[in-house]
């Protein structure tokens, strides 16, 4: 299958984001990997009016030609720098959905998430991006307490002596069997 390069306008973070997750430009679309899934969802979403957005940068990827023919439909869509947003938001917020209790908070958690892919304050607003884990209806998560070392000592020792419990039963089992 042969395969074309297009540049596609996109947010500067989740550039970023891109290039750290799926590697280098051009990244290789098709339909059997993330990239291309992620476009696919791209081409097929219902919107009539498109908003360009100014700003935005552009990413160089690899299309395969089964996505190739939707080239117009994809650059017309991506102008709104809407590209990879919904996979860029899906992985910050099960990073910090993953990190906030054991640090504390979820500002710490945006903040290490936005390390580790270089993104400056500049370009994704920590405060805005941190409303917005509030903003969803019916959400009911909660940051919990932070965990303590102390916390996890406790839990392991108490598992690890149900897990002695256990097997001294079970090597009683094998002594009752072995007797017979």
């Amino acid at each position: 299958m042969s395969s074309k390069v297009i540049e596609l306008p996109i947010q500067p973070h989740i550039k970023k984001f891109l290039i750290h997750e799926l590697g280098e430009s051009p990244i290789t679309c098709n339909q059997s990997n993330i990239a291309g899934r992620q476009l696919l969802n791209l081409i097929v979403k219902k919107s009539n009016v498109v908003k360009e957005e100014s700003g935005l940068d552009t990413i160089k990827l690899k299309l395969s030609s089964d996505l190739y023919i939707h080239k117009s439909r994809l650059l017309k869509q991506a102008v709104s720098g809407k590209a990879y947003e919904d996979y860029f938001k899906i992985a910050l917020r099960n990073f910090v959905h993953g990190c906030a209790p054991f640090l504390g908070s979820r500002k710490k958690a945006i903040s290490i998430f936005m390390e580790k892919y270089n993104i400056s304050p500049f370009e994704l607003n920590i405060d805005s991006v941190e409303r917005s884990f509030h903003d969803r209806k019916n959400c009911n998560y909660t940051v919990p307490r932070k965990v303590y070392q102390s916390d996890l000592y406790d839990s392991l020792v108490e598992n690890n002596n149900k897990l002695r419990t256990v097997v001294s039963q079970m090597s009683r089992c094998l002594d009752t069997i072995s007797n017979f």
